[in-house]
C-alpha cells in the first residue's frame, strides 16, 4: 500500500509542470487572435480625402497579378515618413504602408512612408557647376 501511495505522489509531482502549460498556450493563442495582423502595401496614391482622413492607393495584387485599389484610413496613431501629415501626400505619390484590418473591416494605417524620387542626370542638381566654377550657360552645356 505504501508503494502505491508513493508512486501516486511521484506521478502527481512529475505532472505538475504540465498542468499550466495548456492554459498558457491557449492564452497566447487568444491574444494572437485578438490582435490584428500587420500587413504591408506598396503602391501609388490615387486620391486623398483630408476631411475623412482617408486615401485611396492603387497597388499590384501579387496573388492575382492584377492592379487593385484600396481605401486606407489614417488615425491619430499613424506615423509618417517623408511627410508631416496626410495633407503632404498627393495623388501620384508612391507610398509604402503598414496597416491593420480592424474588426469592422477598415484598413487602419500604422505607418506610411512617402518615397522620394531618385535623382537622375536630367535633374537640376546634376547640372550644377563644380564648387569653384561660375554658373553659366557654358557650364550647362558641358558633358
Amino acid at each position: 500500500m505504501m508503494k502505491v501511495l508513493w508512486a501516486l505522489g511521484i506521478s502527481v509531482v512529475l505532472a505538475l509542470p504540465f498542468v499550466g502549460t495548456d492554459a498558457y498556450v491557449l492564452a497566447q493563442q487568444e491574444n494572437a487572435a485578438s490582435e490584428p495582423e500587420v500587413q504591408w502595401l506598396w503602391g501609388e496614391v490615387v486620391s486623398v480625402d483630408n476631411l475623412k482622413n482617408e486615401l485611396k492607393v492603387k497597388y499590384l495584387d501579387y496573388e492575382t497579378d492584377t492592379e487593385k485599389e484600396i481605401l486606407m484610413s489614417i488615425n491619430e496613431k499613424t506615423t509618417f515618413e517623408n511627410a508631416k501629415s496626410l495633407s503632404d501626400i498627393k495623388p501620384q505619390d508612391t507610398v509604402s504602408i503598414d496597416y491593420e484590418v480592424n474588426s469592422e473591416g477598415k484598413n487602419i494605417v500604422k505607418n506610411i512612408s512617402v518615397e522620394k524620387p531618385e535623382m537622375t542626370e536630367s535633374s537640376p542638381e546634376a547640372v550644377l557647376p563644380e564648387e569653384n566654377e561660375n554658373f553659366t550657360n557654358e557650364n550647362l552645356n558641358k558633358e
